[in-house]
């Protein structure tokens, strides 16, 4: 895979969320993942408050932490998961950056880092349903899920997770 974009494994059809196997098999049987340890670091939240740019550098800092590089070089570009300023959701469904990321443990083994992005909550075009769905696939398949909260956390911010 020589993508530097992000996979999308679930999409939205007709109102349902469908699972692209063929693209998460293509990433789970990545040489570098096989006969590694995984773990999937997924952002989720509201839409527009910075999950695929939270992700991207997330990308930016992993991979420079490989290659030895300074992460915060204004040479080094930000790319990954797409984003941009705007009034209008981005993402749709879930995506996963292509290239595993490797990093050593505690126990120094090597981790496959699996980034997964979501489509945003609360927005006009999805239901309350969908929103939960969204969540609750992402809350599954995480080793660790961020809850991007752009302000304080609020009362009905909890009640909607």
């Amino acid at each position: 895979m020589t993508s530097t974009t992000a996979v999308q494994i679930v999409e939205k059809v007709g109102g349902l969320y469908v699972l692209n196997s063929d693209a998460l098999n293509e990433i789970l049987k990545h040489e570098d993942v096989l006969n590694k340890k995984i773990a999937v670091l997924t952002v989720a939240g509201a839409f527009r408050k910075g999950k695929s740019f939270f992700l991207s550098n997330i990308v930016r800092f992993l991979q420079s932490k490989q290659n030895g590089d300074d992460w915060m070089a204004p040479a080094c570009p930000i790319y990954g998961f797409a984003w941009r300023q705007s009034a209008n959701p981005i993402t749709e469904g879930i995506l996963i950056w292509p290239h595993p990321l490797i990093v050593k443990n505690e126990r120094d083994e090597e981790v496959a880092i699996l980034l997964m992005d979501t489509e945003g909550a609360f927005d006009h075009k999805s239901s309350m349903t969908q929103c939960a769905t969204i969540f609750a696939l992402s809350a599954l398949l995480s080793s660790i899920l961020v809850y991007n909260v752009s302000q304080d956390v609020q009362e009905d911010t909890l009640n909607h997770l």
